[in-house]
């Protein structure tokens, strides 16, 4: 029983890791770019690392032919819903980034600062 549950963990990191270094070569190629981009490739790592993961201790179990099609297809929507939901929920950082951008440009072009209504995070706030 231990053995299982250490091949479990390995194999799922393994699948989590693989899937993981991938994305953050893209997000090293992608650092000059929008904050946007940069948050849909974080929410496609953390999607793409829990279905690498989840599927190889799936396909490592021998499942039957069935069993790994519904694990398979569980899985997918599940990444595709998780993934548009961590999208739709970046837009509100991506939309206060924005604000303050424009609230600083406007220091540096006019000499004044007016901060946005709403702080964007904790951390531009």
């Amino acid at each position: 029983m231990l053995r299982d549950i250490f091949l479990i963990a390995l194999y799922a990191a393994i699948g989590a890791g693989v899937a993981g270094l991938h994305r953050v070569a893209a997000l090293r190629l992608l650092r000059n770019r929008s904050v946007a981009l940069s948050l849909a490739v974080v929410a496609a790592v953390a999607v793409a690392a829990m279905l690498a993961g989840t599927m190889l201790v799936s396909w490592a179990m021998l499942l039957s032919d069935h069993d790994l099609w519904v694990v398979t297809m569980v899985c997918s929507i599940a990444a595709v819903v998780s993934l548009a939901v961590a999208l739709v929920l970046g837009r509100s950082v991506v939309k206060g980034n924005q604000a303050l951008a424009e609230a600083t440009r406007a220091l540096g072009d006019e000499g004044r600062f007016t901060p946005p209504r709403t702080a964007p995070t904790a951390e531009l706030s």
